[in-house]
């Protein structure tokens, strides 16, 4: 009962109107904010007939989507750099064997 109190207290005139023109919780309309962040083709009178697990579907959904889309672009951005530092370090290294090879030669004379 607490949890209702305060998002009652928190809410804003918009909220508090949308819920009261919807006959909904102020709880449910933050939810349907939120759930249309994560899906753009929603629209507020088709979530207020919805139920919350359909939100919680749909938000869930949507983490997922996010969560395979940085998966794949820090894959590439992993394989990009591994390919960078191996280039970076052949380099080195030729350089080393040039300088040892230089020094090798110095002590040889």
């Amino acid at each position: 009962m607490t949890d209702i109190l305060k998002a009652s207290l928190e809410a804003s005139g918009d909220i508090k109107e949308l819920a009261a023109e919807y006959e909904i919780s102020i709880g449910k309309v933050k939810m349907i904010t939120h759930t249309m962040a994560v899906d753009s083709d929603l629209s507020f009178e088709v979530a207020a007939m919805m139920h919350v697990r359909d939100f919680n579907k749909i938000i869930k959904e949507g983490r997922q989507e996010v969560r395979e889309f940085y998966s794949e672009e820090i894959r590439s951005l992993y394989q990009k750099s591994k390919k960078e530092l191996k280039l970076e370090f052949k380099k080195k290294t030729m350089m080393m064997k040039k300088k040892i090879k230089i020094i090798c030669i110095f002590i040889k004379s």
